[in-house]
């Protein structure tokens, strides 16, 4: 096993396989296979996390040709958006925003989704090698699909315009401002390095998409 329980990637791939084939061939009374946005979630995942990391390298460097010192600071601004200290401040402020307001079924609903995001990504976790040729400049850099600090980062964007913004118009426009907040971060971290493109945009996606899943159904709009 590697870093943090992290299996490694082809033991990684062979558990995400054997779970997908359980869950998508459980057949309902009727004979038909029950599905559910977790199947897809799941496929997607196998799916990506079979793109070999040696073929995304050169992006990286591609990006690392890029680097000024004026991109390197401002990556790094967006970047310590990442820090897990940071991104449990911006939790703790929304918790206690909702309750506040009494916000009850929203505080309960992104409180279980800070829990259920960082499991999965615990369980789905793959260890990938190093870039190479590629020198990273983040404090905060992964080589594990999904990138944990990305999809932290991401289901704590979402959720918190979810919870904080007013239905209608004005949570359609902050959620549109998370959209642009979280690819700069992910340019910014695949800029210094930080992580692989697939694993960086896949956890952005999933923290977006579970958190509209999660609100959709337990906290409907009015």
């Amino acid at each position: 096993t590697g870093p943090r329980g992290v299996v490694p990637h082809d033991r990684g791939l062979e558990l995400l396989h054997r779970d997908l084939h359980l869950t998508a061939t459980r057949s309902d009374p009727g004979g038909g296979v029950l599905a559910h946005p977790g199947d897809y979630l799941a496929g997607g995942a196998i799916h990506l996390a079979i793109v070999e990391s040696d073929a995304q390298s050169p992006i990286l460097r591609w990006f690392q040709e890029l680097r000024t010192p004026t991109l390197v600071d401002l990556a790094e601004v967006f970047d310590v958006l990442c820090d897990p200290l940071v991104i449990w401040i911006i939790r703790v402020v929304v918790l206690v925003i909702a309750a506040l307001f009494k916000r009850w079924r929203h505080l309960v609903t992104i409180l279980a989704l800070y829990v259920v995001v960082d499991f999965l990504d615990t369980i789905l976790a793959v260890q990938r090698p190093d870039p190479e040729g590629v020198t990273v400049l983040s404090t905060n850099a992964t080589t594990v699909f999904p990138s944990f600090p990305v999809a932290a980062l991401s289901v704590t964007l979402f959720g918190a315009v979810m919870v904080l913004a007013p239905s209608g118009r004005p949570r359609r426009l902050a959620r549109a401002g998370a959209f642009v907040v979280m690819g700069l971060v992910v340019l910014a971290r695949l800029l210094l390095g930080a992580d692989y493109p697939v694993d960086a945009v896949y956890s952005l996606l999933f923290g977006w998409i579970t958190v509209g899943f999660a609100f959709a159904y337990f906290v409907p709009e009015e």
